[in-house]
């Protein structure tokens, strides 16, 4: 239960974070069966699915490895579901982002498109 806390909290402070940055979050824990993405914002003509990192105990060095490729696989094949069902795609971008929360030294780190879908 500890670890779910901890990660709302992250979630919570990266949506502020975003927010004095300019975004607008439209959902927050986006869930179908493939993948959950914890924040959805737009900026402009800017769509940004967004994973939240939340820890204590790890610098950033070692947060920057903890999203692999499943993961990223996850978020992206979550995030076409949710393009899928707008009803009106005005996006011209698309970013895949990363907010990396160290909440020992109270330092936020933000990551712009910090992936991309590979072409296969």
């Amino acid at each position: 239960m500890k670890t779910f806390i901890k990660g709302r909290r992250g979630e919570q402070q990266a949506a502020e974070f975003l927010l004095k940055k300019g975004y607008r979050i439209l959902e927050r824990n986006f869930r179908t069966k493939r993948g959950e993405i914890d924040l959805i914002a737009e900026k402009g003509d800017t769509l940004s699915f967004v994973e939240v990192k939340a820890w204590g105990s790890v610098g950033f060095e070692g947060l920057e490895h903890a999203i692999g490729y499943r993961k990223q696989s996850s978020i992206i094949n979550t995030s076409k579901k949710y393009l899928a069902g707008l009803k009106d795609n005005r996006y011209s971008y698309i970013n895949y982002d990363v907010v990396f929360i160290d909440n020992n030294a109270g330092r936020i780190e933000f990551l712009k498109n910090a992936f991309t879908e590979k072409k296969s």
